[in-house]
């Protein structure tokens, strides 16, 4: 039985020319022979050749280890396993089958494993380039970026006109957000070759790493230029049209990089992303379903791993929950987590049960607010009854199936504070001036962390009108910041420990207590808006797509009112009309402390 096709088949080696002179020697002939036909890429020939080779010398390594290299080509890499493993079993110091072994486990994900094989072949040939540039590309994937670059200059220490590897040593310093020293790597290698176009799409995006997004685009350019049909720098340098606000630019070279990229997931969630911004939602959320395809897309491992047996729909149309069991799986931050649940009304009305996973921090909020859903810790797994689901989808591609036209969204207030809480925190609160929540830190390093985040300083012309009362409603330790600013001011910004505010039950009736919320694009935007309460957000130059990039109004909710930076410049402009705006929504204002 052929295990390359799971055929029976009849080899006859004389057939496919081998001719032996003698018995003497067989074995080397044969193989030499087998070594051909893999070199000429007939691997069913080189498949049963190494075979027959086994029938007459069973402990023939070479044949052994060229079986598992057959089934890594063509995919099959568990398959690989064995044949690799027992080639090293038969000679401990085969460094050609460590390498390859190492490759198998890379091919199924299993990184540790893969780098103590390679490491095993560089230990025992130090020189070979080959080998040390496998231990350097699982070292990258590791994301062990010191190792990964000592493992880079030990190749170029050997070749240092290797412009692959100077490309790549960039690469690595990128990661490291080594910008100027990327920059320089990139540089080397195209005075080696200019031509090289993928080098200068990576110094694309150094250049726009340092924010010097003009030449970031004609590097991008100049890369397009030399290979038309290399889609990714189109997405790159979409990115840096979509940053500087010239979104149909960008949501051209999103589609060209589609057309160019079809089976790349990545092309389809970036234009998705793109015609979700310019509120083009009936082709927007049918390509925002493409996120489901991108491996370790990072919006999608927030929670833990789904049993294996739950199969994830997409692209599902509204009939399709009629009188059914439908799962919601956790997928992204937990603000989107909540601007999502605002459909669960629309849901509710067709399914026959609705069972939720989201973050623990939400749950009792969520809980009281939708009483017919069950909702569950998305990382508790043994609580989802697989056998119990007809329907299970990821909870943003509800988008597609009921938000196709943003007119269909209410915007009005869904979530259900606890009173007593909210009393609570009345009583606590001082009664003697209006309260306006406050939160001025927002995103991560890969959400534009810098960009969305304001100081105290530049809010200061709105936080010294002493005829009102500022709550901190920021999350994490701002305990310091805060601090020092209340030491420059006659009105005090108030703050409560960060662990008290971790839980939305709490934070949700904190905000519920106050009168206005002002906050920078965060989670607090999100639940000011699902509780109805006014809220001024205080977008960045590049908001996120749920805000669009023109209007003051978010399609979500009704209570919050968008400011933006060309209307009012940079946060201090906000910070000083804010001044006015929460004047005229609070012109009718009595406390009921």
């Amino acid at each position: 039985m052929n295990e390359l096709t799971g055929q029976t088949i009849s080899y006859d080696p004389f057939q496919l020319g081998y001719k032996p002179d003698l018995v003497e020697g067989l074995v080397e002939s044969l193989f030499n022979f087998a070594l051909k036909m893999h070199q000429m890429g007939r691997l069913e020939d080189a498949f049963a050749a190494y075979h027959e080779i086994l029938n007459i010398a069973p402990e023939h390594y070479e044949s052994i280890h060229l079986i598992g290299v057959i089934f890594i080509q063509i995919q099959q890499a568990q398959k690989a396993l064995p044949y690799l493993t027992r080639a090293i079993e038969y000679n401990n110091n085969f460094a050609a089958a460590y390498s390859n072994r190492g490759r198998a486990y890379e091919d199924l994900e299993d990184y540790n494993y893969a780098l103590d094989d390679y490491k095993k072949a560089v230990f025992l040939e130090p020189t070979n380039i080959p080998f040390i540039k496998n231990q350097t590309n699982i070292l990258r994937k590791q994301k062990n970026f010191d190792e990964a670059l000592a493992s880079i200059n030990k190749i170029l220490s050997v070749t240092p006109d290797d412009v692959e590897t100077l490309n790549n040593k960039g690469v690595i310093l990128f990661d490291q957000k080594k910008f100027d020293e990327a920059i320089l790597c990139y540089q080397a290698a195209l005075s080696l070759k200019s031509d090289f176009h993928e080098c200068l799409s990576n110094l694309g995006n150094s250049l726009a790493a340092k924010k010097d997004f003009g030449s970031a685009i004609e590097k991008y350019s100049e890369a397009i230029a030399l290979n038309p049909n290399y889609h990714i720098a189109y997405v790159n340098r979409g990115h840096i049209y979509k940053i500087l606000q010239c979104l149909p630019r960008a949501l051209n070279d999103y589609q060209k990089a589609t057309s160019l990229a079809p089976s790349d997931p990545n092309t389809h969630w970036n234009e998705g992303l793109c015609l979700l911004t310019l509120k083009n939602f009936e082709d927007g959320w049918s390509k925002y379903e493409a996120r489901l395809d991108i491996k370790d897309l990072d919006i999608l491992t927030l929670g833990a791993d789904l049993p294996p047996t739950l199969l994830i729909s997409h692209h599902l149309q509204r009939g399709d929950y009629c009188g059914k069991r439908v799962f919601l799986a956790s997928e992204q931050g937990i603000g989107d987590e909540i601007m999502f649940f605002s459909i669960l009304p629309d849901l509710l009305e067709d399914a026959a049960h609705v069972t939720a996973q989201c973050d623990a921090r939400s749950l009792m909020l969520l809980k009281r607010s939708f009483p017919n859903v069950e909702f569950i810790d998305k990382f508790n797994v043994e609580e989802i009854a697989v056998d119990k689901i007809d329907v299970a989808i990821r909870t943003g591609s509800l988008g597609y199936s009921y938000r196709r036209d943003m007119t269909s969204s209410p915007g009005t207030a869904y979530l259900k504070t606890d009173p007593s809480k909210v009393e609570a925190w009345k009583r606590e609160l001082p009664a003697d001036r209006p309260l306006i929540g406050l939160s001025w830190r927002g995103g991560t390093d890969r959400t534009n962390r810098e960009g969305r985040t304001a100081t105290l300083d530049e809010l200061r012309p709105l936080l010294e009108m002493e005829e009102y009362r500022f709550v901190s409603l920021q999350h994490g330790d701002v305990f310091e910041e805060i601090e020092r600013f209340n030491r420059t001011t006659s009105n005090p910004v108030q703050f409560f420990p960060a662990d008290r505010l971790r839980d939305l039950d709490e934070l949700t009736a904190l905000i519920d207590a106050l009168d206005i919320v002002v906050s920078v694009q965060n989670t607090n935007v999100h639940l000011s808006g699902a509780l109805g309460k006014t809220c001024f957000a205080m977008m960045p130059k590049v908001p996120e797509w749920r805000y669009g990039l023109e209007g003051t109004r978010m399609d979500w909710y009704k209570s919050v009112e968008l400011m933006r930076p060309k209307d009012y410049g940079n946060f201090g402009g906000m910070a000083r009309a804010l001044k006015s705006k929460i004047g005229g929504s609070l012109n009718r204002w009595s406390h009921d402390g």
